[in-house]
């Protein structure tokens, strides 16, 4: 009998031990669904509304950055102006934006920056280039110039990007796509071949680049079903 009350009590205990995991298991997985939300909205902070006065290339936090691994392209290295805080806290999730690139020649010591102002954030830069023979007859990847994704925003709140081309030493700057209210992608495939692909509301554009002239071709389309 006595044993029979201590099974009952055992069965008991699992049962409300089992339910308080499977409650705490769901509350769990509530907050932490909420927090990642939360992180997930302040991760793409916009840039600052362009503006025309006086004040329009006063940022706080301003801080020159030596990318771990930036684009080196011999002899020049890319330092990276930023401004904001990096943090991963819970609920205070913030990502600092490049603001301007310094070209530095690692030979001269010379600096160039792309950009007059700061009334951008650079969302990437990456290098572009094709494939050649070094003298001893071995492929080697040869650069000839770097693409950019700028953001701006507008009055309205909304972020407006445009695709920027340059030589490695900041030459030719020239903005070959703009308006673009989607996502910016970039495609490598084959020997030399770069594409650029542009999602609309609509449909999404396909932008061949040449690598030697830094100039993009009419795009072929592809519609959303």
């Amino acid at each position: 009998m006595e044993q029979n009350k201590f099974f009952k009590l055992i069965w008991r205990i699992n049962a409300l031990a089992i339910c308080i995991a499977s409650l705490g298991a769901v509350l769990f997985i509530l907050i932490g669904g909420l927090i990642l939300i939360v992180e997930m909205r302040y991760y793409d902070t916009p840039p600052p509304v362009a503006d025309t006065t006086e004040n329009a290339n006063t940022l706080e936090g301003l801080r020159l950055n030596i990318p771990y691994s930036p684009a080196i392209v011999e002899p020049y290295t890319y330092f990276e102006l930023k401004t904001g805080k990096e943090s991963t806290g819970s609920l205070s999730y913030s990502k600092s934006q490049i603001r301007n690139i310094a070209i530095v020649n690692l030979e001269t010591g010379l600096t160039k920056w792309v950009f007059d102002g700061l009334q951008q954030e650079i969302e990437s830069y990456e290098k572009i280039g094709k494939s050649i023979q070094n003298t001893d007859g071995h492929p080697e990847q040869l650069t000839t110039g770097l693409l950019l994704t700028v953001a701006t925003s507008q009055r309205d709140m909304s972020v407006v990007r445009h695709v920027w081309v340059m030589k490695p030493n900041g030459d030719g700057l020239s903005k070959v796509i703009e308006g673009v209210t989607g996502e910016v992608d970039i495609q490598r495939f084959g020997k030399d071949q770069v594409r650029i692909i542009i999602e609309t509301k609509n449909n999404v554009e396909i932008y061949p680049l040449d690598v030697d002239t830094l100039t993009i071709g009419e795009p072929s389309t592809v519609s959303v079903p």
